[in-house]
C-alpha cells in the first residue's frame, strides 16, 4: 500500500504544473514546453504508483484491473480523481484488515 498522501500529492502537483504550463503556452512566455513536460512525468509517476496499488489488490478481480487500466490511459485526470476519493477505499480494504 502505497501512502495516501503521496498519492494526493503528486496528483494536485500534477495540476498545477499543467495549468502552470497552459497558462505559460497561452501568454507565449518562456519554458511553457519545459512545464508541459514536467507535468508529463509526474502524471506518469502517479498513473503507476496508483496501477501498482490496483494490480497488487486480491480485493477487485481482472476486469475491473483492466478497467482501471484503460481509463487511467484514456481519462487520466478523471480516472485518477475518482480513484483517489472513492475507489482507493474499496480496492485496498484488505489491508487495513491483514495489519
Amino acid at each position: 500500500m502505497i501512502n495516501k498522501n503521496l498519492l494526493i500529492t503528486t496528483y494536485l502537483l500534477s495540476l498545477i504544473v499543467l495549468i502552470t504550463a497552459v497558462l505559460f503556452k497561452i501568454l507565449h512566455m518562456p519554458f511553457g514546453e519545459d512545464f508541459i513536460i514536467i507535468a508529463l512525468l509526474i502524471t506518469i509517476f502517479f498513473s503507476v504508483l496508483s496501477l501498482y496499488e490496483i494490480w497488487t489488490s486480491k480485493r477487485i478481480d481482472q476486469s475491473e484491473k483492466i478497467m482501471w487500466t484503460v481509463s487511467f490511459i484514456v481519462f487520466n485526470s478523471f480516472a485518477a480523481l475518482i480513484y483517489i476519493l472513492s475507489a482507493r477505499k474499496r480496492i485496498l480494504r484488505d489491508f487495513k484488515l491483514n495489519i
